[in-house]
């Protein structure tokens, strides 16, 4: 039998441990690990990526910059400023026509107007009217009175003529709408 000794023997290897498979742990901090690596390079590469974009557009943008001339630039600028003013003279403009339009498609065919007074700043209208009858101005003044367009109406001087026509007087108050909007 062997003689027993305190020095292990060169030829064996007792303090070798069998192997262990790797732990869960271990492959899981390995795999987040290289995902961070890849995401920091691609962060990298992206950001590179952006700057050379900036500096393409800059340049981009020098240029045209350079090719606006001074004198263009001052041009423009007058030509807005009419734009503008033409804009709120526009604005303020009375469409009177507007006034005309109303009263053909909103008078009957047996009521007929004459002596067309206007008063634009109080959007006031004042005519001379014949009806054939009492009947026909009642529809007529109806008619008026139902439309948006107008803010107050009035009749007055009332004569019967001798054919048992109406004449009278007119007075018709606009709203706004009607002869500042085109």
């Amino acid at each position: 039998m062997p003689e027993p000794s305190l020095i292990p023997r060169t030829g064996q290897d007792n303090n070798a441990r069998p192997s262990e498979p790797l732990g869960v742990f271990f492959v899981l901090g390995i795999l987040v690990l290289a995902i961070v690596v890849a995401a920091l390079v691609g962060v990298i590469f992206y950001k590179q990526f952006l700057e050379g974009e900036i500096e393409a557009i800059t340049v981009d943008l020098k240029k045209i910059e350079d090719s606006f001339k001074e004198s263009n630039i001052e041009e423009w600028a007058r030509v807005s400023q009419s734009m503008e003013i033409a804009k709120s003279a526009l604005a303020e403009h009375l469409y009177i026509s507007s006034i005309f339009t109303f009263l053909e498609e909103n008078t009957i065919p047996n009521v007929r107007f004459s002596n067309f007074n206007l008063n634009a700043s109080e959007n006031h209208v004042t005519l001379d009217a014949k009806a054939r009858n009492y009947t026909v101005l009642a529809q007529q003044k109806e008619i008026f009175e139902k439309n948006s367009a107008v803010a107050s109406l009035g009749l007055s001087n009332f004569m019967l003529t001798p054919n048992g026509g109406v004449d009278l007087a007119l007075d018709i108050i606009f709203n706004d709408t009607l002869i500042k909007i085109q």
